[in-house]
C-alpha cells in the first residue's frame, strides 16, 4: 500500500527514479481494484455503473505512465523507451525485461539510486502494506464468492420489473379500448403503406404509458423510418425495453415486447372470426367480446426472445404469429430470458 499511495503522491512526476518495488507493487494494488470494480460492474442491478471502472483506469493513467518513465530511469533508460511497447510482438517482451531489472547500482543522470535514499519511515510501512493487500484480497474473495447470490437477485429485480411492464402495455391497451371500442390495430391505418412501414400498436398507446408528449410528435400519416418521425423513433421508452436485455440493446428505440398475431404464418391477416386469429392484426381491430375464451384466457403480449426492432416499426418488430413449435423461445422470437 504505501509504494501504491507513493506512486499517486508522485501523480505527474516524470522524473527521478523509481525502484522495483514501487512500480510493481503499484501495478499490483492498480490491477486488483480493477478486478474488483469488475465484478461490481458485472454483477451491479444499474448497467451504468460500469462508469467506475472507466473513470479509475482513466485516473491512474498518468501516474502509471510516470512510474513507468521513472522505472526506465532507475534502470539507466530513458522514458522514452516505453515506446518500444507499440512494436508488434517483440516490443512488449523488451519492455517487460527492463521493469524487472534491478536499480542501477549507483547514482546516474535521472538521480540517486532509490535503494540508497531508503529511511526507515519506508521501511516502517511494510506492515501495514502487507495488511492492506491481505485485506483487499479478503474483499475481492468476498465478491467473487457473493457473485452467484447477487445475480439472482438481478435477475429476479429484472423479472418483476418486465412483469411491471407487461402489466402496464395491458392497463394501456384496456385503456386504449375503452376510448375507442376496441384494441389498436396491429399496425397504424394506412393505405398508402405496407405493413412493415407503418407506425405500431406500441405507437397508438404511448399516451397511456405517460408519454403522451412522444405521441403527439409523431406524425402518424407517415412511415415509422420517414424523416419526420427520426426522433421519435430513436426515442428510448422505459416501458418497451426489458431490463434484462441489459447491454444487448442496439438502439434507443428498440422494444423487447410484441402483440400475438394468431396461429400460422397467415395470423396476422386472419379475420376476427377464426380460431386461429390473435388480438393483433394488421388491419384488423378486435373488441374484447370478440375473445370468446375471455382476455384472462388470452395472451395478448409477450415478451421478445430475438430479433428486436424499433418500437415505432410495425410489422415483425412489434406483431408475431406462432408459426413453428417450440412456440415459447422458438424460432418465432416470441418468449423471454425468464422461464
Amino acid at each position: 500500500m504505501y509504494w501504491y499511495l507513493e506512486a499517486l503522491k508522485k501523480y505527474a512526476v516524470f522524473s527521478g527514479r523509481a525502484r522495483r518495488s514501487e512500480y510493481w507493487m503499484f501495478c499490483l494494488l492498480s490491477f486488483i481494484i480493477s478486478m474488483v470494480l469488475v465484478v461490481f460492474e458485472s454483477v451491479g442491478l444499474d448497467s451504468d455503473r460500469s462508469l467506475f471502472g472507466s473513470i479509475y483506469n482513466l485516473a491512474i493513467l498518468i501516474p502509471t505512465i510516470a512510474v513507468s518513465v521513472r522505472r526506465l530511469h532507475d534502470t539507466d533508460r530513458s522514458g522514452w523507451w516505453l515506446l518500444i511497447a507499440f512494436v508488434p510482438l517483440i516490443g512488449l517482451i523488451v519492455l517487460l525485461l527492463e521493469m524487472v531489472q534491478d536499480s542501477f547500482p549507483s547514482g546516474n543522470q535521472y538521480g540517486a539510486n532509490p535503494k540508497e535514499a531508503a529511511d526507515a519511515s519506508r521501511r516502517a510501512a511494510s506492515t501495514p502494506m502487507i495488511a492492506g493487500l491481505i485485506l483487499i484480497t479478503i474483499v475481492l474473495a468476498v465478491v467473487v464468492s457473493a457473485r452467484p447470490a447477487i445475480e439472482r437477485a438481478q435477475q429476479a429485480a429484472h423479472r418483476t420489473q418486465s412483469r411491471n411492464n407487461l402489466k402496464q402495455i395491458g392497463l394501456a391497451l384496456h385503456k386504449y379500448h375503452n376510448d375507442h371500442q376496441g384494441f389498436p390495430t396491429g399496425t397504424h391505418p394506412n393505405e398508402k403503406l405496407e405493413a412493415d412501414e407503418r407506425l405500431s400498436w406500441l405507437a397508438s398507446i404511448l399516451r397511456y404509458t405517460d408519454q403522451s408528449d412522444l405521441h403527439q410528435r409523431i406524425n402518424f400519416d407517415a412511415a415509422w423510418n420517414d424523416e419526420s418521425n427520426e426522433q421519435s423513433a430513436n426515442t428510448r421508452v422505459p416501458t418497451y425495453v426489458n431490463p434484462a436485455a441489459g447491454t444487448s440493446v442496439v438502439s434507443p428505440g428498440e422494444t423487447h415486447y410484441v402483440g400475438i398475431a394468431g396461429l400460422g404464418k397467415d395470423g396476422p391477416t386472419l379475420p376476427v372470426t377464426s380460431n386461429r386469429a390473435g388480438v393483433f392484426a394488421v388491419n384488423r381491430q378486435t373488441r374484447i367480446r370478440d375473445i370468446t375464451d375471455g382476455t384472462s384466457n388470452t395472451m395478448m403480449t409477450s415478451e421478445a426472445s430475438d430479433k428486436f426492432g424499433p418500437w415505432i416499426s410495425g410489422g415483425n418488430a412489434t406483431i408475431r404469429p406462432l408459426t413453428e413449435k417450440p412456440y415459447i423461445n422458438g424460432p418465432d422470437g416470441i418468449g423471454g430470458p425468464f422461464r
